[in-house]
């Protein structure tokens, strides 16, 4: 494992691939404060020092790059269009309402980390939304219960939730629509139906992706809903219900699902009638001339041999050299070791991308596109036997508390080059 001090690695910029293209701010150093950007303070107790105790007020006076610290309490959903960035800076940071990030306009960055939101909407966004790093409500992780939906938006990252739909039977947990999104290392499970009922109600999909959608999905678990149960009132006329899919896809969208050998792709159980069941959801059902390639996870669901449905020109396919994966390992906070684990095919040569400004640009050939426009690149050698290599670098002690930055990794094995997910970080 290769470790160097961020601040011998990030004092200046040595290079870039595409350096001719850098605009003027990226002679900067990488960790630098954001220029004309107000720090504002929430704090429902009303602590003297707060300029807000609730969020949309707050937000109402924020001007895009502004900085917004919240700390522990319950807070009202808000809506906006701003390029600002929402930090909680204490445990349990909860907004009970929903939160709707909508028409995020070209250029403009919106991110929130360590906040917990009962329901998510990013609608019509052409800027950048990152939504990422929850803390421990359910198994070290944050849900939303509710759900996430995303349309219309060109640029979404999520990493570190977990998303369960436990109201709204059949409905997905996550839905997708006319969007580019990326989720790494995040949990997603179905809509599952309610118990006792006297009609069968199918289990919901974990994700569900259309309208010529783009999604990735690495480092995740994702699970269909459970069919309901029925109850006794029903007898034998009466059907059992079916699991909903992990995933399902439609409307020629594509997805590439990428995972280090430990994630699990599961459709949902079945539900129970008085001398029957249904049938498991499977892992896959893709539709309407949608694309999946897979490859570093366990499929499993009906059919049991092979858990994937492809109707109406839906193709899935298995990658045999499984495509790598990227994720920071560590908390973003000053001082602190931060790690960048690649998982890919032994020999293959590693580069580290660090940037602060976020991109999506598909580069002639290889796999996958450019995620960030980088300042520092780091090449460390090859991927060992195991299938990892680690990059640890120190985060300087004096780093501004919100200052965001992002890192992808590229792979070149076997005259290929494969670009990973892309993770979002806010420095704690």
């Amino acid at each position: 494992m290769m470790s160097i001090s961020l601040n011998v690695m990030l004092d200046a910029v040595s290079f870039s691939l595409r350096s001719m293209r850098v605009s003027a701010i990226l002679c900067l150093p990488l960790l630098t404060a954001v220029a004309s950007a107000d720090v504002i303070l929430v704090d429902q107790s009303g602590a003297p020092d707060a300029d807000y105790t609730d969020l949309p007020p707050a937000l109402a006076a924020a001007q895009h790059n502004d900085l917004i610290l919240v700390r522990a309490g319950y807070y009202s959903g808000f809506s906006t269009g701003k390029g600002v960035r929402i930090l909680g800076i204490e445990d349990d940071v909860n907004v009970n309402g929903e939160v709707k990030i909508d028409s995020l306009m070209g250029g403009r960055k919106f991110a929130m980390s360590l906040v917990y939101a009962n329901s998510l909407k990013v609608l019509n966004c052409q800027g950048h939304v990152s939504l990422g790093t929850g803390r421990s409500v359910w198994n070290g992780w944050h849900s939303a219960s509710r759900g996430l939906e995303i349309t219309g938006s060109w640029d979404v990252r999520v990493s570190d939730w977990v998303f369960v739909k436990d109201v709204l039977p059949g409905a997905g947990a996550v839905t997708v629509e006319a969007s580019v999104v990326e989720f790494v290392n995040c949990r997603i499970w179905g809509g599952w139906a309610y118990i006792d009922q006297r009609q069968p109600v199918d289990g919901g999909a974990g994700l569900l992706i259309d309208e010529q959608s783009d999604v990735r999905l690495s480092l995740s678990v994702v699970k269909g809903g459970t069919g309901s149960d029925l109850s006794d009132t029903c007898g034998f006329t009466c059907s059992p219900s079916d699991g909903g899919p992990a995933v399902e896809i439609k409307g020629a969208s594509n997805l590439v699902i990428t995972g280090s050998g430990l994630q699990e792709i599961g459709g949902g159980e079945w539900g129970l009638s008085e001398n029957d069941h249904g049938s498991r959801g499977p892992a896959l059902l893709v539709q309407e001339g949608s694309t999946v390639r897979y490859s570093g996870v366990d499929l499993s669901g009906t059919p049991m041999s092979n858990p994937i449905v492809e109707e109406s020109g839906g193709v899935a396919y298995l990658v045999p050299i499984p495509d790598p994966t990227m994720q920071f390992v560590g908390d973003p906070v000053p001082g602190a070791t931060l790690t960048m684990r690649v998982t890919g095919p032994p020999g293959g040569n590693v580069r580290y991308l660090l940037g602060r400004i976020p991109e999506i640009n598909y580069l002639p050939g290889g796999i996958g596109p450019d995620l960030l426009v980088e300042i520092r690149i780091v090449n460390p050698g090859v991927i060992s036997a195991n299938g990892v290599r680690d990059y640890s670098f120190t985060l300087p002690g004096n780093l501004p508390q919100g200052m965001y930055f992002l890192g992808q990794a590229t792979v070149v094995h076997q005259g290929t080059t494969f670009r990973t997910a892309s993770q979002v970080l806010l420095v704690r």
